[in-house]
Formats: C-alpha cells, sequence, structure tokens
C-alpha cells in the first residue's frame, strides 16, 4: 500500500494516516476445516512457516500508516500461532512500546473464547518438533526462522499476547477463527525521522520508505545499495481526472436547469475527458478531490466519485446533462427544481411501466403530482415518495405528455418491493421460459408432427379405388402403393410431401389401366 499525500494548511504535504485499519491477512486457512474439507487433505506442518513473512510484512505496514492512538484490528482464519501470535510478537518486540494489544473480551459479551497462546512449538514440514531456535538444524534455518519461535519465559508477560482471542469451532458451532486489537500509542522507531522530514515536491515515494528491519547502531552493515529508481507505471493507462474549474462552461447552463443551489461546489466535479463532449459528471468530497490531484502521478486509480450526471442529447431539454440515479441522493439536498412528490401508486405505477414505447402519460397520476409535472419543462427531474415511512427517490424523464423512469430494473424491483406492488411480471421462471421456447419452435416439433401427417394421408389416398376393380385387383394396388408408402416413414425427416403424392398417383393410373384392359377382354 503506497503513502497518499494529502495538503496542509500551510500549503505543503502530509502523509495521510488512519485512525482505523482492518488487516484480514491471507492465511492457510486451517481454521475453515469444517467448511473446507481440503484443508484435510492439503494441510501440513510447514504451511505457516511459509505465510509468516507476508503477513509480518502487511502486518507492519499497517501499523506504519497507523496514526498515533490509532487502532488496527489483525485477524486470520488459521488457529497456527506461526500465523498469529508469533507475527504479533515479532511486530510488538520491533516496535519497543509503541504498539500494545488492547483488551477487548469486555467488549464481546457472550462470545466464547480462549485466550491467545504464550509459547508453542515450531515444527518442520515431517513433523519435527523445535522448542527453541537453537534445536533447529543449519539446513533448516532458513525456514525454521527465530521469529517463528515464541518469547522467553521472562518476556512472555511484557507482550500480552494473552489479550489476542482464538474462537474454537466446537464452542459455539463456527468456523475457527484468531483476532486481535493493536493500538499505537506512539510513533514506531523507524518512521519517528521519516515524520520529521517535510515532504516536499521532489519527495519520492522510496525516500520516505525506511529499511524493513531495525538497523542497530554501531555496526556495520555493509555497502549500501544504490537508490532505487523510481518505477513507472506500465501497462493500460486510465483516462484522467479532470476537475471543474471556476471557468468550467458546462456547469453554468447545468445549474440554471436543476436549480442548483451555491452550496454545491462545481470544483467537486469532474469528467474523464479530454477532448470531445463529455459524457459522464462525477461527484467527490473536498478529501478525495486532493487525494485524487495530489497523488495522480504516483497512483494508478481505476475508478473514483460517483456518477452523478449523464449526457443527454435530447433537443426537447434545456439541458444537455440528465441525472443519473447512482447520484441521485446527493445532489437532492442542493436542487431547488424538478422536484415532484408523487404518491405510492403513483411510484408504483411508473415503475412497473417497463415498456419504453408506451410510457405512462401524465393524465394517470394522481392530481397533484399531474399538476407538478405539467409545471416543468421537458427533461430529467426527480419522483420522490414520502409515504409511511417510504423514501424512495427515482430518476425519470418528463416528456411532453409522459414520464418514463431511468432506474435499473434490479433497482426497479427493489423499490417495488417496498412499495409492496404485484412483482409477477418481473418473477420468470427460466426453466419455463426455455420450454416454451422448445414447444413453440417449428423447427423443434413440426417435424414430427409433418412425417405423421404424410402417412396418415397416404393411407387415405390408398383407399380412394374406382368400383369396378376387384378385391385381388385393389389388394394389389395397395400393396403396391404401401410398398412405396413404407420408405417414406422410414426415410429422413423432411422430405417433401410431394414426392409421396406422385408414386401414389402413378399407381392408380396403373390399376384403372389394368380394370380397362379386362373390360374390353369381356365385350
Amino acid at each position: 500500500m503506497p503513502n497518499f499525500h494529502i495538503p496542509t494548511t500551510g500549503g505543503g504535504k502530509e502523509i495521510l494516516k488512519f485512525d482505523r485499519i482492518l488487516c484480514d491477512v491471507p492465511c492457510s486457512g486451517d481454521g475453515t476445516l469444517r467448511k473446507n474439507f481440503d484443508v484435510w487433505m492439503k494441510w501440513n506442518a510447514a504451511n505457516g512457516a511459509s505465510l509468516h513473512g507476508l503477513q509480518y510484512r502487511i502486518v507492519r505496514r499497517g501499523a506504519e500508516m497507523l496514526t498515533v492512538g490509532g487502532k488496527m484490528v489483525y485477524s486470520t482464519c488459521s488457529l497456527n500461532p506461526i500465523e498469529d501470535e508469533a507475527v504479533l510478537h515479532r511486530l510488538l518486540a520491533e516496535a519497543k512500546g509503541s504498539l500494545e494489544l488492547e483488551e477487548v473480551s469486555e467488549k464481546l459479551p457472550g462470545l466464547k473464547f480462549v485466550r491467545g497462546l504464550s509459547s508453542w512449538i515450531v515444527m518442520s514440514r515431517d513433523l519435527t518438533a523445535y522448542s527453541t531456535p537453537e534445536e533447529v538444524p543449519e539446513s533448516m534455518k532458513h525456514i525454521l526462522r527465530e521469529s517463528l519461535f515464541p518469547p522467553k519465559v521472562e518476556d512472555a508477560d511484557k507482550f500480552h499476547l494473552e489479550r489476542c482471542l482464538r474462537i474454537l469451532p466446537h464452542h459455539q458451532n463456527t468456523g475457527g477463527f484468531f483476532v486481535s486489537v493493536l493500538k499505537k500509542v506512539a510513533l514506531l522507531p523507524w518512521e519517528a525521522q521519516t515524520e520529521r522530514k517535510p515532504v516536499t515536491e521532489n519527495s519520492s515515494a522510496d525516500s520516505l520508505v525506511m529499511p524493513v528491519g531495525p538497523v542497530e547502531s554501531g555496526k556495520d552493515n555493509g555497502p549500501r545499495s544504490p537508490a532505487r529508481k523510481r518505477q513507472k507505471i506500465r501497462g493500460f493507462k486510465e483516462d484522467p481526472y479532470l476537475f471543474f474549474d471556476e471557468d468550467e462552461e458546462l456547469w453554468p447552463p447545468i445549474k440554471k436547469f436543476y436549480g442548483l443551489s451555491d452550496e454545491m461546489d462545481p470544483k467537486l466535479l469532474l469528467t474523464r475527458c479530454k477532448e470531445g463532449k463529455k459524457k459522464n459528471i462525477y461527484f467527490t468530497s473536498p478529501t478525495v478531490r486532493d487525494l485524487t490531484r495530489i497523488n495522480a502521478d504516483r497512483l494508478s486509480i481505476i475508478n473514483t466519485g460517483i456518477k452523478m450526471f449523464a449526457r443527454s442529447d435530447n433537443k426537447g431539454a434545456d439541458c444537455g446533462f440528465r441525472i443519473a440515479q447512482e447520484g441521485a441522493l446527493a445532489l437532492m439536498e442542493f436542487m431547488t427544481k424538478r422536484r415532484v412528490v408523487v404518491t405510492r401508486e403513483d411510484m408504483s405505477m411508473l415503475l412497473l411501466n417497463d415498456d419504453m414505447d408506451t410510457p405512462p402519460e401524465i393524465h394517470k397520476f394522481s392530481p397533484d403530482a399531474a399538476k407538478q409535472l405539467h409545471e416543468i419543462e421537458t427533461g430529467s427531474t426527480l419522483m420522490e415518495c414520502y409515504e409511511d415511512g417510504l423514501h424512495i427517490v427515482v430518476v425519470a424523464w418528463k416528456g411532453k405528455t409522459s414520464v418514463r423512469a431511468y432506474v435499473a430494473k434490479c433497482d426497479r424491483i427493489h423499490y417495488l418491493r417496498l412499495c409492496g406492488a404485484d412483482l409477477s411480471k418481473f418473477e420468470v421462471n427460466k426453466f419455463a421460459v426455455k420450454d416454451n421456447q422448445v414447444a413453440n419452435d417449428p423447427e423443434e416439433n413440426d417435424h414430427d408432427d409433418e412425417a405423421l401427417m404424410d402417412t396418415e394421408n397416404v393411407a387415405n389416398e390408398v383407399k380412394i379405388v374406382p368400383n369396378n376393380m376387384d378385391v385381388a385387383h385393389e389388394s394389389a394396388a395397395e400393396k403396391s402403393v404401401s410398398e412405396a408408402v413404407i420408405p417414406e416413414v422410414a426415410i429422413e425427416k423432411g422430405v417433401a410431401e410431394d414426392n409421396v403424392k406422385q408414386e401414389i398417383m402413378e399407381e392408380t393410373v396403373l390399376s384403372e389401366s389394368v380394370d380397362a384392359q379386362k373390360d374390353m377382354t369381356a365385350l
């Protein structure tokens, strides 16, 4: 986590510090053995040792970012003391009294827990146990470092590791968890000189970071490595954050159209477009504005602020920007125009109608709401409902004769549920929809029906035989036709019906010709 610079009253800069920090570090997760069955198969004694260094560096950095008097929670979902008490013992030992563990058990009545450990053993991957660093073989000392071991017996009391809380799974049917609260009572030894050094325009990030470990005076630490070059931000470059100034030409028409009071500072508005038309306008707080502007060249900020206005090139409106639902509540306190108070029924009707082509007409609203809508010109507006404890604010577009809500579907359903409206039109069973689509798909169902119908039609046509044909000739004709029909039933779906009819007609003509020859012989 890099340092953030903030402006001072004298025009300079200082490093931002935090009053509260939550430090939930990566861990082996062996406390989640109830829900995570992989832990049983993958656990080994070396997991804690491999994560100990990372956990220490994270909590150490958190302590540096903490202001004097501030508090930081250190937690893991592991019950391994190498990841818990050993990390805190190492930090407290290096802090030399500037950090202390706070007793918080009295603030958690009813919680079942056990106290933190002041002694433990360290194991290698093959489950060889070591009680002191001296017992570790030379070949293992780069893995089982001294910082993994508990404090000496005579020093254990001054660290108060018993103030940590261990939550065991079987006590209250939970997962295993470790939590502690650190309070910063003074500057850390390695940051004391940094705090006294003023931050200037030419100060780099690296010049404000002290060595990772404490440096003992009077010892030769060897030649110092050359100062590192400032790392450049590579990869995709985010669009710049361009804040409004006093001469911003977009602000006056927006302020006039929505009746925004002078209390709204336009300098808190920003865009992400350097050239061309501004698409969206975002709103920030003064602190976020200062952080963004001062640290723009040091940080790659992906997103900040809330979207308050979005471009709407509607020729019927006098303002080229509509209100965004995301920033409606923040903007509302500054708006003196274009606010319409509606009833619960009005709000339900507005939100239930999601058809873009037929939005609800103004005369269908309650008389008071319709009167307010007729008094404002075309453009974006806020529809507000205050009934029976409800407080719903929805962005809408007021046209000449109708009103349409500009709300996402998920928000629309949420507000309708608050209004007690019928949500059946939104509750669609996706499996039922798929079945209906298959049932109504002619390509999926018509082939079988057509084949069956073809067979039935053929059978009916076979029975149409001249009256003067004897039974033997009729049977012969039926046999000939059935031989032509049987292959038709067996062929693939989709064969044309005309082929079958043509064969039937040929067989019928043949049988009629045979009958005619017999009649001539009889004469």
